[in-house]
């Protein structure tokens, strides 16, 4: 784990903060604005934990699986919800970037695919699944979902904004 902090502190370090007139709800414009989010590997014998947060059998709720792997990148963390139930096996990252406190991830299109056929609390479960997992890997603030680098727009919610943490 001090070893994912690590990685992740240099990360933020050459990311730097964006610009004065830089909306913080916009995805980055710019590759020198922010920084890919690396593979984290560790030394032979030891492992990275992983919290995944999943939706309680009734989606009022998330509940909490912990699992420790060798290797960790945002590909990684989208199979284990696709094995989990709560991601589609069709659905990819094609893009993960740390900006600052804020976590950029771009979906393929097979996320809002699956999005649109919730109700509102499905919706909300499966974003909720995706932006927690992905917050407590990244120890980011937020995190920016974008579908094939468009804005997503779901039915019920368009997202053309930060997501925090979901209780």
């Amino acid at each position: 784990m001090k070893k994912l902090i690590a990685v992740l502190s240099c990360c933020l370090l050459l990311c730097g903060c964006a610009a004065a007139g830089d909306s913080p709800t916009e995805p980055p414009t710019t590759p020198s604005e922010t920084v890919t989010v690396p593979e984290t590997t560790v030394a032979p014998n030891t492992s990275i934990p992983l919290t995944l947060y999943l939706p309680d059998e009734n989606a009022e709720y998330f509940v909490t699986a912990g699992t420790v792997v060798d290797a960790l990148d945002a590909q990684f963390i989208t199979d284990e919800l696709i094995k989990a139930g709560v991601l589609n096996q069709e659905i990819r990252i094609n893009k993960a970037e740390l900006d600052g406190s804020q976590l950029n991830l771009d979906f393929s299109s097979a996320f809002l695919d699956q999005l649109c056929t919730y109700g509102t609390a499905g919706e909300r479960m499966m974003i909720g699944s995706v932006v927690n997992t992905f917050l407590s890997v990244y120890e980011a603030e937020t995190v920016y979902i974008t579908v094939d680098g468009q804005i997503m727009e779901s039915g019920h919610v368009i997202y053309d904004f930060p997501i925090s943490f979901m209780e």
